[in-house]
């Protein structure tokens, strides 16, 4: 027996009603049937509801939303969050009372006055209906007011000081957000109330609002990645499931996305319980609200038609919310084509098929995610959104299902498999040094696991804060639009990529209110200490250099038949590639000339961020294309698309066999790119380009290592043309692995091979094996070992290797 969804809308809400409607049920022949209704039963192994898939539907046989998504409702979890304080007190019922029993710093006027620069326009964060945020400055340790710039970021709102309702809702912020405690509710430091001047001092959320992120097309925001969205989604619902779980509920009646705040690492947290009430106590079954918000659009129909309150009202303003960040659209928005004003109404237009959900999402975050989880986020979207709220789940109900599209990727697609398998967060890079330093990714090493990860596939966080990997044109348009003369913008320029300054307060030769502005904005520099650097025997240094959030990431490249390789965190960004470069330029006290971008993952599906940092490594680092080496495995269509860009850089692919049956046993994604279309692209390539491409290919003792590969490896090229090289790179012998090292003489063999059949050939010297010189090893050590300061590494020899990972 099938599923069952609702056909019909329920019944009003009445705070007493069951999920009485009609319901169909899909039968093992996909025909449908109208049955009495039932209490759907509980999925017994976890609590959840479960979540239909739309190939379970006849898109015949429905033409509602409420057709085709379903809720099987059991009884209200009771858990609760245990992050904070999970009890609020009765609301006290004088001022007096309120501001006594919260635990709260009180704040003088003339204090506010001198942190916010009496209030100057400029510093000016937002407006709401009973006053403006402004933002200001206050010592971390005796919260007085200091200079611009220096101290503590806060957020002041001033209330008008006409009209009782502003009075009203300061004096509920005081009452909730002085008792609620919670990482993801923003914090309220203190309050003034000091004559008619009521106030209220926040800590301060650099990222602004999630609505601003959602919905301001063309700014200088970039788009929330679809990870990003469905993080903040979870930390949103776990927000909310706190205020909701607490002993004496609250109800927050303003919940929204302009109300979703974003710390500086894009951290969610809720604000403006302005307009929050206590739950309803007793028999009672709901709130009859004071204030009725004629403009609120994510109030459920039958709150807005009446005003009554439910806790139950906060599931479907999420619901509203979630689809918004699904989308992209505002809830409400008459700039939309007929049909599409209301974002409710025209999503139920799309439920039909699983292809038509897609069109539901946000077009700017395609390729982002998979199907089966964006028909799941869609889902629990629908069932927030049922007009029956006994039909809907409960706040812990969406955020364990939230939890669960955080830990779990389904079914991929191939270039998905890709992602999982090659990309990741640190770029392994070697530096050479004998005429010149050159700069390379250490070679692909083999590590062996057990199981493939179910780790989600993470697209990287674009971090549009970073000055590192900006051009002179980009950081001269930031001169001004922080209100300074654009020749400013040069010698931001000069500081980062000449001077190598490495934190903005150190920009000596920069006004200090530039540099202010350049603080409250939320930039940086971006650059990274070193954590580890090893010195082998023959001069190799290798360097651990760690990514933005301190994140380590798995070897990649090979594996033997029947093993997998783990997950990734994250690709790279753009500054986090470039750094590197300038750490070993610091290293060495002298410049890089030679990069190779390989073993940060697979460059071609970070695609962007790569060429970016090609860009400024090229023209701002003022390395010369040529010298710069693009490695790669080979992704369907990427190489056309990098070859679109004419670089006059190599490109290297990694081949590691000479067929297609041993390549997949040795390379994981040789299945969803034959050797064949690899080979094709490689062609068109050195067509489009004139570069001719090298392959790198590992040799494995007893794999493919013998002449007979070599022989088969020289015909493959010669049925692809000319303009290949091949790179033989002697495996490095790591732990935890069953593969060797050939020997001399069958490397020497192997190169003659190909050699003798007129085949480009050269053998990479091996460097550093008592310095953990393949890919991960250092930062696996350093991951079980203490430090060891760059500064305790003498670096005198004039010919040394060392590598950044």
């Amino acid at each position: 027996m099938g599923k069952c969804w609702h056909t019909e809308d329920s019944e009003e809400e009445n705070g007493s009603g069951n999920c009485k409607t009609s319901r169909h049920q899909i039968t093992s022949d996909g025909v449908s049937s109208c049955n009495s209704p039932k209490q759907p039963p509980r999925n017994e192994s976890n609590g959840l509801p479960d979540l239909i898939s739309p190939k379970q539907i006849d898109p015949g046989s429905h033409s509602k939303i409420s057709g085709f998504f379903s809720w099987k409702k059991g009884k209200q979890s009771n858990s609760s969050s245990t992050t904070s304080c999970a009890s609020v007190p009765p609301t006290p019922r004088s001022e007096g009372a309120i501001l006594q029993s919260s635990n709260l710093r009180s704040f003088s006027f003339s204090d506010l006055k001198t942190a916010t620069r009496n209030f100057r326009p400029d510093n000016v964060l937002g407006e709401g209906g009973f006053g403006s945020v402004f933002k200001g400055w206050i010592d971390e340790n005796t919260f007085t007011a200091t200079k611009p710039g220096i101290g503590l970021v806060i957020a002041v709102k001033r209330l008008y000081e006409e009209g009782l309702q502003g009075h009203t809702e300061w004096l509920a912020e005081v009452n909730y957000l002085g008792k609620l405690y919670h990482t993801n509710l923003v914090k309220l430091i203190g309050y003034c109330a000091e004559d008619e001047h009521r106030l209220l001092v926040y800590e301060f959320m650099p990222r602004g609002s999630l609505g601003n992120h959602l919905f301001r097309r063309g700014s200088r925001l970039q788009p929330l990645s679809w990870n990003l969205r469905m993080k903040v989604a979870l930390e949103a619902a776990k927000g909310l499931a706190f205020v909701n779980s607490a002993e004496r509920q609250v109800i927050h009646r303003d919940f929204k996305t302009s109300n979703i705040l974003l710390d500086l690492t894009c951290n969610a947290k809720l604000s403006d319980f302005g307009f929050a009430n206590d739950g309803p106590t007793g028999d009672t079954s709901h709130l009859s609200a004071t204030v009725t918000m004629n403009t609120d659009d994510c109030a459920a129909p039958w709150h807005r038609e009446t005003g009554h309150q439910t806790v139950r009202g906060h599931i479907y303003r999420f619901g509203v919310v979630l689809l918004e960040m699904l989308s992209g659209r505002k809830a409400l928005d008459k700039l939309r084509p007929a049909g599409e004003h209301n974002l409710i109404e025209w999503a139920k237009g799309s439920l039909s098929s699983e292809d038509s959900v897609l069109r539901i999402i946000d077009t700017r975050i395609e390729g982002q995610y998979t199907q089966p989880g964006t028909l799941k986020a869609v889902n629990l979207a629908m069932q927030c959104l049922s007009a029956n709220p006994k039909c809907r789940p409960t706040m812990e109900e969406v955020v364990a299902s939230l939890e669960g599209l955080q830990d779990s990727n389904g079914h991929q697609a191939p270039m998905a498999l890709f992602q999982q398998m090659y990309s990741a967060p640190s770029l392994a890079v070697r530096v050479v040094r004998s005429r010149s330093i050159s700069i390379a990714a250490t070679s692909t090493a083999r590590k062996t696991v057990p199981a493939v990860s179910t780790t989600p596939v993470r697209t990287p966080h674009i971090d549009s804060h970073v000055l590192l990997g900006m051009s002179e044109l980009d950081l001269q348009q930031l001169a001004t639009d922080l209100g300074q003369q654009k020749y400013r913008g040069k010698q931001l320029h000069q500081l980062i990529y000449k001077s190598k300054v490495k934190e903005i307060q150190d920009f000596n030769h920069l006004p200090l209110a530039f540099r202010n502005d350049l603080q409250e904005a939320g930039w940086k520099v971006g650059r990274s200490p070193l954590h580890q650097v090893v010195k082998a025997a023959d001069g190799t240094v290798k360097a651990c250099s760690p990514t933005v959030n301190r994140a380590s990431v798995w070897d990649i490249a090979l594996r033997a038949p029947k093993q997998y390789l783990r997950g990734y965190l994250r690709n790279l960004q753009r500054h986090e590639i470039v750094e590197q470069v300038l750490a070993i330029e610091d290293l060495f006290k002298n410049r890089v000339s030679n990069v190779v971008f390989m073993g940060m993952g697979e460059p071609m599906l970070n695609l962007k961020a790569v060429l970016e940092a090609h860009r400024c490594l090229n023209k701002d680092i003022q390395i010369g294309q040529r010298m710069i080496t693009i490695s790669t495995v080979g992704v369907p269509n990427t190489i056309k698309k990098l070859a679109s860009h004419k670089l006059q850089s190599t490109l290297a692919v990694s081949l590691h066999a000479p067929n297609q049956r041993l390549r997949e046993t040795i390379v994981p994604s040789a299945k969803a790119y034959p050797l064949d279309a690899l080979m094709k692209d490689c062609r068109d390539y050195f067509d489009e380009t004139s570069r001719r491409v090298s392959f790198e290919y590992t040799l494995l003792a007893g794999v493919n290592d013998a002449v007979e590969h070599a022989v088969e490896l020289a015909e493959l090229l010669r049925a692809w043309g000319s303009g290949y090289h091949v790179n033989l790179i002697p495996f490095n012998p790591i732990e935890d692995t069953e593969f060797r090292r050939p020997y001399k003489k069958t490397i020497l063999a192997f190169a003659a091979a190909l050699e003798s059949r007129k085949v480009t050939t050269s053998i990479r010297q091996t460097r550093g094996l008592d310095a953990n010189a393949a890919c991960g090893q250092l930062r696996n050590s350093f991951q079980k070992s203490p430090l060891v300061a760059a500064a305790d590494m003498p670096i005198t020899e004039p010919d040394m290797v060392a590598a950044v990972g």
